[in-house]
């Protein structure tokens, strides 16, 4: 039998995933635009200092914001089976 508190987890959890998914995805279109704007508009080449380090620090942003994102539901999915187990 569910509780009402394990129905505000599993929508806190759907919440935090959905505001998470709206990050990455403003990463991925700011990480896009900053490149198309260093390439397109101040014609530097894919292999400029600028490109390359603004990449790398776009990229291990994103990639620490997905482990983040996998550690909070791995912790999450823990909490809630301990809990499940304590009823």
């Amino acid at each position: 039998e569910e509780t009402d508190d394990s129905l505000t987890d599993e929508d806190e959890a759907d919440s935090s995933f959905e505001d998470r998914e709206v990050v990455l995805a403003g990463y991925e279109f700011c990480h896009k635009e900053a490149l198309r704007f260093l390439v397109e508009e101040e014609k530097l080449g894919p292999e400029h200092p600028a490109v390359r380090e603004l990449t790398a620090h776009l990229s291990a942003r994103r990639n620490g914001l997905d482990s983040a994102q996998v550690l909070d539901n791995y912790l999450l999915m823990t909490s809630q089976s301990a809990e499940s187990i304590n009823v």
